[in-house]
């Protein structure tokens, strides 16, 4: 039996944070062990139909948690990745990408909106310094938990706005505002 994605498509899954399952005390971790048995043999044995239940065309990519968790996986499955540490990039950097996206979409505008670029990115890595600072994790607000990839979630109806939904003054209207102000 094969099961998958259908046609020739492809099936990427996404394991967050895999290094947070429970060690046991024979140093495994089963939901780990279980995800290697679909990696190594690309699916699992019924027990009742001895048959393999293959899994195709698929991907796995993971990622770990560095301040929570086991901080390692058995070695059995981290053979199955590559494994990179990226650090989170400097303000510096954070600016320069904000600002290609953000000047890439408003250079058709009107020319005194265009210049509020600078601003708006600005504005936006200040929103998401205070969040960060104000709206710490805590075990029971773990939600509270804001990346930085969440930081151009307060602006898409700003920033995906058509340039006659932007004022000469450089104010959003009142429909863009209020989209992005419901997220």
């Amino acid at each position: 039996m094969r099961y998958g994605p259908p046609g020739s498509r492809r099936l990427i899954y996404f394991v967050d944070d895999m290094n947070m399952p429970f060690v046991d005390k024979y140093d495994t971790q089963s939901a780990i062990e279980l995800l290697r048995q679909m990696v190594d043999y690309h699916g699992w044995y019924d027990k009742v139909k001895i048959v393999l239940k293959e899994i195709i065309n698929c991907q796995y990519t993971a990622c770990m948690n560095p301040t929570a968790g086991s901080f390692n996986i058995t070695p059995r499955m981290q053979r199955q990745f590559v494994t990179l540490a990226v650090q989170m990039p400097g303000p510096d950097i954070v600016r320069s990408v904000y600002f290609q996206i953000i000047d890439g979409h408003i250079n058709g505008f009107d020319p005194d909106v265009a210049k509020m670029g600078n601003k708006l990115v600005d504005a936006s890595i200040e929103l998401h310094r205070n969040v960060m600072n104000n709206f710490l994790p805590s075990a029971v607000k773990f939600h509270y938990q804001v990346r930085r990839r969440r930081g151009r979630g307060g602006a898409p109806g700003a920033w995906a706005g058509a340039a006659r939904s932007i004022t000469v003054n450089g104010s959003v209207s009142p429909c863009a505002r209020s989209s992005t102000c419901a997220r």
